[in-house]
């Protein structure tokens, strides 16, 4: 599900007919149904495009964040030297 808002935020006001399988049919009413994307009927034609809502956009980046920690990174870690801690000779068992 993260790719199709992904595929919504890269491609704004996309055509909903690209979703044509059953699958993303369920997920992208799925999207709908939570507040994460949103659909617009266009008045001219039978046609409803797809916009990804501040919620969406908010739930992207905090699974971006996620998935930074499974991997073992962290936003701090990003920007930051390796801290070394100095040993004492004292500290030091023969």
């Amino acid at each position: 599900m993260a790719e199709m808002l992904r595929t919504v935020l890269d491609n704004p006001k996309k055509k909903s007919e690209i979703y044509t399988g059953i699958p993303e049919q369920k997920k992208l009413a799925l999207l709908i149904e939570y507040g994460l994307l949103e659909e617009t009927k266009l008045f001219k034609k039978n046609t409803k495009l797809i916009s990804i809502t501040e919620k969406g956009i908010n739930v992207l980046k905090a699974y971006d964040v996620l998935q930074k920690t499974i991997a073992g990174e962290t936003i701090e870690e990003n920007h930051r030297t390796p801290k070394t801690i100095p040993l004492k000779t004292s500290d030091i068992k023969n």
